[in-house]
């Protein structure tokens, strides 16, 4: 089970994106392999680079044992920026794996250093003036929430009241008889 042969169908140069794009086919037995697999052995048997290796699609038809692809080798890692990033994760799942984790764990620790550092200085404010500080901060929010107020009070009616009043001016009402009126008159 797994992949048979790897025949190279064409290997080009692209000199402006500074890598080499091959186009392969690869036989094999049994279900598709997977995508990891794939690049596995082209790094292998074509001797890549693995870290510079990416594996842009593999294509099966139906009923055959047999897939074309597409992968490009690049020269150097900062070459592989033109690259877009879902293939990148795609091609390497376990490193952006570690990358996010250290990323949360970065995040975590300043968060939780900010929280030390406002429960430090929320410590020194209670001890120095432990009443006041609560009741400044029910009078800022209760002004705030009185303008918020005061804002939507003041603007909704008005706009509502005079859309209602240009359009009674502009339209007259009709008055219009039912078809049973019109047949009584008749």
């Amino acid at each position: 089970m797994g992949i048979k042969d790897i025949e190279i169908l064409d290997k080009r140069q692209n000199p402006l994106l500074n890598r080499e794009e091959i186009d392969f086919r690869i036989v094999y037995e049994g279900p598709t392999p997977r995508r990891n697999e794939v690049r596995d052995a082209l790094i292998a048997n074509l001797k890549l680079k693995p870290e510079l290796t990416i594996l842009d699609g593999v294509k099966t038809r139906f009923g055959s044992n047999a897939a074309t692809g597409y992968v490009k080798v690049y020269k150097d890692r900062d070459s592989m920026g033109v690259e877009q990033a879902h293939k990148i994760k795609k091609n390497f799942p376990a490193e952006k794996k570690k990358e996010v984790k250290e990323a949360d764990e970065e995040k975590k620790e300043a968060v939780e250093e900010k929280k030390e550092v406002k429960e430090k200085e929320g410590e020194k404010e209670a001890e120095e003036k432990p009443g006041e500080k609560k009741e400044e901060k029910n009078e800022v929010a209760g002004e705030d929430k009185k303008e918020i107020a005061e804002e939507k009070v003041g603007e909704k009616p008005g706009k509502e009241e005079d859309v209602g009043k240009k359009a009674e001016e502009k339209t007259p009402v009709k008055e219009e008889k039912t078809r049973k009126e019109v047949k009584k008159d008749e």
